[in-house]
Formats: structure tokens, C-alpha cells, sequence
């Protein structure tokens, strides 16, 4: 930019604020100060794109925060996270109630070389007392372990608040509040004990959008570790954290395809030499505000979409329901920087299996929509839901559920009806799993079922057609996607394309 943000001052005094001893007893204040902190930023962040020009490639490096601009904006920046990283750290401790020592910010760290829950089960028969092996050897073998996993990560050290009187005093404050809450039924107890969680939580959701991978990667485990806890006490954002820490990771966040979904204004269409079109007068009249200027921009897209340019061609969709961002197609990072991405997407796994425990003992249709959109996000980059529900034990409650919604059991069915239709759609692509999973006529059947079930069409019907339509009128001969010709376009597979866009329609 061309200068520091007029906001600059107030954000640097809440950040003295949220660490000051003092106000470690009011928990509400607190968080308020982190609701506001992490609502600045992405406001900051987005000035700051506006004015940046595009990364000649996707491999350019970049400077830690540097969608915030000045030296000054990014250092607050990395204060705002390393703060709610605290935060949470200090919530971990409560919840998982172990004792924080100068050594551990959360749980023994993490990282790409935890093997799967079944490798687990076999190294724990190993260690059992039949496989123990002489103490001595054990003991030192465990310490060099560790001492490895310190060196190569550095989650263990990153959010260490034992040395910060305020965090030690904010733990001691909400875990006098989580024990009153284990033994109280009053709802004021509970608000009382989540507040800060809630505002910790919804704000790194916001920061985590206008962040880029290098960013997060070094509270990456912590970050984790914390929402897995958290899942006992504030579920759907937790899990809302996972799905922004992935679409983080993989450049489908704001930060990553800003220059794509914002593209900024040229003279000349790039390689064409069209000129833009001619710039649109200021309303005059009510009519010209509610009529004329939509159509003129209506006409505008339509004719960039024409050209090819429109940003959404390639793979990349606006804006969804509630003027959220869309889940969007990541960027296609080298070969090596995929393989390191990867490793990663192991870590998500404690998380990912208690989300699909919850969302089968809840009844809360918005703890399911957060669990849908963490899977569909997950099956976007590329992750095998196979190995995910490998028995399809999940697919078949979906599949029930939508019995349910049928008779008219489920309340607020509309809330989750777009995103399970979404959830299938997004299973339904071949190419990414190992077998077969639900084909798109499946779908259409379900459909159906919703349609003659009698239920609203407006409320059921056709918000489970939108994932679909979008999917075969859209997305149809888009690579990867579910009805796409699998060999570039064959006759058997244009023609099953038709057939689908002809039920449909």
C-alpha cells in the first residue's frame, strides 16, 4: 500500500490489550477484543489485495502475512495469531485437563510421520507388557524420539504461554468456569466458559481466509490439536476452523485466488485486444439503480463469459448462499510442494473421524452442514473418501436421513438439504476414489423421492436440485467433475451427459 491503515493504532492497542493480566477475569471483554482484532484484519488484508499486483507464478516467494501489507500490519498480523493460538492452547489444557508445563503448548506434536489408527493399534500390542522391552532403553529411545519431533516441528514451542501472566491467569480463570460448568446445569455457565472459545474460534476463521500456506503451517498441529478438543464444547466451529485450515493449505482461500475471482482492470483484454466495456454512468433515477444498471452489468458478464474471460470458466465459482466464498478449485501446486501438502492432510485425521462420530449422534442440522462442508472441501483436493468410510457406513445414514426428511421428521430440513445434495454430488466423481461410491442417476432418483414425498418443493425439492443441476449444466465438461467424459469427450459418455441434462431439464 501506500501508507499504514488508518486502523493501525487501534488493532496494536487490542493486542496489548488481549495479553494484559488485568483483564484475564473478564472473559467477555476479552472476547470482544479478539472478535474485533480478527475483524480488522481480513478488512486490512482486502485493501491491501486490492492494490498488489498479481504473483508473476504460484511459486513466487512471498514475505510472512504478506497480504497485510506494510511491515508494521504484517507483525500485527502474526500477534493476532499467535494470540488466539494462546488462546486455544489454553482451552486444549482445560479440556483435555493436563497440567501446562514450560515443555508442552498442546499435545506431543504431530506430524507427518503419525502412523493411522490401525499402525497405532499394532504398535500398542507391541508396547504391550508382554512386548516390553528393558526400561532403560525404552526411556532413551522415547526421549530421542521426542527430542526429533521438537526439532523438526515447531508446534511444541509455538503458543507457550507458561512464561505470560495473562494466559497463566486466563487458564486459571476458564478452568475455575469449565469446572463450574461440569457441575451446574445453568446455561449462563456455559456461555460463561465458551465465550472466549466462540470468539477465538469464528475469528480464526476469518484470519485463516486471508492467509497464505507459509503462514499457517507452523501452528498447523497445534491449530489442530485445539479444534479436536474443542469439539467437546463448541463442535460446529471447530469443525468450521478445519474446513478454512484446508482450503488454507490448498490456495482455495480468499487470499490464494484473489487475483482470480478480482482480476484487476486492464486497458486491453489480455492476448484479444478488445477493449473493456464502456463505463457504466452513475444512476440517476430509482429505475436506473433497480433496472437499468443490473442489466448493463448483467450484459457486461455475459459478454466477458462469451470472450473467455470470466473468472469463473476456470474452475473457480463466485459466491454461494449467505455471500460466503465457494468452496474453489486449488491452485496446482510442483509435484514436491503437493507431496508436502499431503503429508499433512494426515493430521486431519483424528478430527475428521470425530466429526463424522458427531454428526451421527447429533440432531443438530448445522453441526451437519459444517460436517458435509468439511467433507466436501476434503474430496475437492483430492482426498479418497474411500479410505475415509471405507465400509460406506456414513453414505448409507446420509442416504437414510434423506428417508427421514421424506416424511417430514427432520426439522429445518432446508438448512441441510443444499450441502448433503452437495456432499453426494461431490462423491459421485470416479476418477478420485478407489471404486465406485453413488452415480449421478442415483442422485437424480433421490430426487426424486424428495419431489414425490410431498414436501415443499420450494424448501426441499429445489435446493436439492441446485448442487445437481450446477453439477451436470456447469460443471459438465469440466475436468474431474462427475459427468465429465472420462477419455476427453467420448460418444458413450457425451451421450450419457445428454441423457442426464435431459432428465434434469
Amino acid at each position: 500500500g501506500g501508507g499504514e491503515p488508518a486502523c493501525l493504532g487501534l488493532l496494536q492497542q487490542l493486542l496489548s490489550l488481549a495479553s494484559d493480566a488485568a483483564l484475564a477475569t473478564d472473559l467477555n471483554t476479552h472476547a470482544a477484543i479478539i472478535s474485533l482484532s480478527c475483524a480488522i484484519l481480513p478488512g486490512v488484508a482486502v485493501s491491501e489485495l486490492e492494490l498488489q499486483a498479481p504473483p508473476h507464478s504460484r511459486t513466487q516467494h512471498l514475505p510472512a502475512f504478506a497480504t497485510m501489507g506494510s511491515p508494521k500490519c504484517r507483525a500485527a498480523c502474526s500477534g493476532a495469531l499467535l494470540h488466539v493460538s494462546r488462546v486455544l492452547s489454553v482451552y486444549w489444557h482445560v479440556l483435555e485437563d493436563v497440567p501446562p508445563t514450560a515443555r508442552s503448548a498442546a499435545a506431543t506434536p504431530l506430524h507427518a510421520d503419525v502412523p493411522s489408527p490401525l499402525k497405532r493399534r499394532g504398535k500398542a500390542v507391541e508396547g504391550s507388557p508382554g512386548h516390553a522391552s528393558t526400561g532403560a532403553g525404552s526411556s532413551s529411545d522415547s526421549r530421542q524420539t521426542d527430542a526429533e519431533r521438537d526439532k523438526r516441528s515447531g508446534s511444541s514451542s509455538y503458543a507457550s504461554f507458561t512464561h505470560l501472566p495473562g494466559y497463566c491467569k486466563l487458564y486459571e480463570v476458564i478452568k475455575s468456569a469449565h469446572n463450574n460448568y461440569k457441575m451446574s446445569v445453568c446455561v449462563l455457565s456455559e456461555q460463561r466458559v465458551s465465550s472466549v472459545l466462540k470468539a477465538a474460534l469464528s475469528g480464526l476463521c476469518c484470519l485463516l481466509e486471508v492467509l497464505h500456506t507459509a503462514d499457517v503451517l507452523p501452528s498447523l498441529e497445534l491449530l489442530l490439536q485445539c479444534c479436536t478438543a474443542a469439539t467437546f464444547l463448541l463442535p460446529q466451529p471447530a469443525i468450521k476452523v478445519a474446513q478454512q485450515l484446508v482450503k488454507c493449505l490448498f490456495g482455495s482461500n480468499l487470499a490464494a485466488q484473489w487475483h482470480t475471482l478480482c482480476p484487476p482492470n486492464t486497458p486491453v483484454a489480455a492476448g484479444t485486444g478488445t477493449p473493456p466495456p464502456a463505463p457504466v454512468a452513475p444512476p440517476a433515477s430509482i429505475h436506473d439503480c433497480a433496472v437499468q444498471l443490473p442489466l448493463l452489468q448483467l450484459n457486461a458478464e455475459i459478454q466477458q463469459l462469451q470472450r473467455g474471460h470470466h473468472p469463473g470458466v476456470a474452475g473457480t465459482s463466485g459466491c454461494s448462499r449467505g455471500g460466503e466464498v465457494r468452496q474453489r478449485q486449488p491452485h496446482r501446486a510442483p509435484h514436491s510442494a503437493r507431496h508436502t501438502l499431503g503429508s499433512y492432510i494426515r493430521l486431519f485425521e483424528p478430527l475428521v473421524i470425530k466429526a463424522l462420530n458427531l454428526y451421527t449422534v447429533s440432531s443438530s442440522v448445522r453441526l451437519q452442514r459444517a460436517v458435509l462442508e468439511l467433507l466436501v472441501c476434503l474430496v475437492h483436493i483430492r482426498v479418497n473418501y474411500c479410505l475415509l468410510d471405507s465400509n460406506q457406513i456414513f453414505l448409507r445414514y446420509v442416504i437414510k436421513q434423506l428417508e427421514t426428511i421424506e416424511e417430514g421428521h427432520l426439522k429445518s430440513a432446508d438448512v441441510l438439504i443444499p450441502s448433503l445434495f452437495e456432499f453426494l454430488v461431490a462423491v459421485s466423481y470416479e476418477r478420485q476414489h478407489s471404486r465406485s461410491i453413488i452415480s449421478v442417476p442415483k442422485i437424480i432418483q433421490l430426487c426424486d423421492g424428495l419431489l414425490a414425498s410431498g414436501q415443499p418443493p420450494l424448501s426441499h425439492c429445489v435446493l436439492a436440485l441446485g448442487p445437481l443441476v450446477e453439477e451436470v449444466f456447469v460443471n459438465g465438461s469440466g475436468e474431474g467433475s462427475a459427468s465429465d467424459a472420462v477419455a476427453g469427450g467420448l460418444g458413450a459418455e457425451a451421450a450419457e451427459l445428454a441423457t442426464k441434462r435431459e432428465v434434469l431439464a
